[in-house]
């Protein structure tokens, strides 16, 4: 085989990125075990973070291959979480880093990004009292946070040029996955995020 034939080999078997095979897992856990026991929930909740960031990330891959945003996201279920959590400077760096690293991996920016910035930094700043007003009701203060974010983005959408259609798609969406993620997942995972 020559040094070609090599070299394409190399290629072809690291297509798959390295966090995926096992090896990596089993070494990732003995870290969080490790850094759990010496920093305690310090560094589970920055796992936490990291964690709402990457599911951010990776919730808008699809539109790569599909030209319509659906709602089915994670970027605004982890910036009302971790700003319920931990605070509204977190909710800010979950919401506009895990929006901002979508826009990127999905390669297509639009019209979206900037409104979307400025409407998770204001969740952000008024989850934890929006959930207090609601004496600790995740489902109210989400839908709340909802209609807030939605209120603040849409008609900046709409000076950025927003297309009606995919507006719509996106909104009615939204609402439906955040009716499920507020009223189904989130009682869950809110607990766990603050023990």
């Amino acid at each position: 085989m020559n040094k070609q034939e090599n070299e394409f080999k190399i290629h072809k078997r690291s297509v798959l990125p390295g966090w995926i095979n096992r090896q990596t897992g089993i070494v990732l856990a003995v870290i969080f075990i490790i850094g759990f026991v010496i920093f305690g929930s310090g560094f589970k909740n920055l796992f936490i973070i990291g964690i709402w960031i990457i599911l951010g990330s990776l919730s808008l891959f699809y539109k790569r291959f599909f030209e319509y945003r659906m709602g089915l996201e994670f970027v605004f279920p982890g910036t009302v979480l971790c700003a319920i959590a931990y605070g509204p400077v977190v909710g800010i760096i979950v919401g506009n880093v895990g929006n901002f690293m979508a826009e990127l991996i999905s390669a297509r920016p639009d019209e979206r990004v900037i409104p979307a910035q400025i409407a998770y930094t204001i969740t952000a700043l008024i989850a934890q009292a929006v959930y207090a007003a609601t004496l600790q009701n995740i489902f109210l203060a989400g839908m709340i946070l909802w209609v807030i974010y939605h209120a603040v983005m849409q008609p900046m959408m709409i000076v950025f040029g927003g297309d009606l259609f995919k507006t719509v798609l996106f909104v009615s969406t939204h609402f439906v996955w955040s009716i499920v993620f507020f009223w189904r997942i989130a009682p869950f995972i809110l607990p766990l995020m603050t023990l």
